[in-house]
């Protein structure tokens, strides 16, 4: 039998989020993932503290299959224990009470930018549907972030906006001399990026979800943070490159840890296959 896929739920000590939590329940229950409860106890600490704070979270999130997990240690070495202890397909962090106008905290962005598995940085969640921005960069590490953002969308409000910027006109661009053309332009030519984007309209139109498309040229930390602002999206979903060659890709090894610490939206770094 195979065993079900995990979403390690991260709870600090801070008060919980009741949007954050509700947010993550919806998030869980559209991957249709096993969620573990985590809490890492300080050295000392009474136990009957982890099972409360992870009690009382869970009052909130109704999860029925939800694992219990508390161990003591410092969470981010508990954490990265725990992920090399067994498979997981998502790490849920910012659960707690934060000033919105406070960038992530240090641990949190850390363990976003650092671990090798799906990251979901939960700030300022919605209320009800979700406005998803999904960015490609139009190579194959963005095929996942793509599945899981065009995913969340049908269960949520059908809606996503897929978003590509043009730093500037490498090799791959060849016969797209014009890049700040109107899309309709641009998606009329016969080049690897407009292959890529009408694909991604086509994958969202099958499962019925209403993509729109847009191209920006620019810095791409910039343009991603102004659209995800100016549209007021509640997800931006970021494809990272594999853990290996982080160093050589720009997504994630410049643009992701700049794009966490300016925005305030929720993000979602994907690290692999949704299911």
């Amino acid at each position: 039998m195979e065993e079900q896929r995990r979403a390690l739920i991260c709870i600090g000590d801070r008060p919980r989020s009741i949007r954050s939590l509700e947010f993550t329940r919806k998030v869980i229950q559209t991957y249709d993932y096993l969620p573990v409860l985590f809490h890492a106890l300080a050295q000392g600490s009474p136990t009957q503290k982890a099972d409360q704070l992870l009690t009382s979270a869970n009052e909130i999130l109704k999860f029925e299959n939800a694992e219990f997990l508390s161990v003591a240690g410092v969470p981010r070495k508990e954490i990265e224990r725990e992920l090399k202890r067994r498979e997981y397909r998502l790490v849920v962090l910012g659960t707690s009470e934060r000033d919105p106008a406070l960038t992530p905290s240090p641990l949190c962005q850390y363990l976003a930018n650092r671990l090798r598995t799906s990251v979901l940085l939960i700030r300022n969640p919605p209320d009800e549907t979700c406005q998803i921005l999904i960015c490609t960069a139009g190579h194959r590490e963005s095929e996942n972030a793509i599945d899981w953002g065009l995913h969340l969308a049908e269960k949520t409000n059908n809606k996503v906006t897929i978003l590509h910027v043009v730093s500037s006109p490498p090799t791959m661009y060849t016969g797209l001399n014009e890049v700040e053309e109107k899309l309709t332009e641009v998606l009329a030519r016969d080049v690897p990026l407009t292959q890529h984007l009408k694909a991604v309209a086509s994958k969202a139109e099958e499962i019925g979800v209403d993509a729109k498309l847009e191209l920006r040229r620019g810095l791409v930390i910039e343009e991603i943070i102004r659209s995800a602002e100016i549209e007021a999206h509640d997800l931006v979903v970021l494809g990272a490159p594999p853990h290996q060659a982080i160093l050589k890709q720009i997504l994630l090894g410049r643009v992701g840890p700049k794009v966490l610490a300016s925005t305030y939206r929720s993000t979602l770094i994907v690290r692999g296959p949704m299911k």
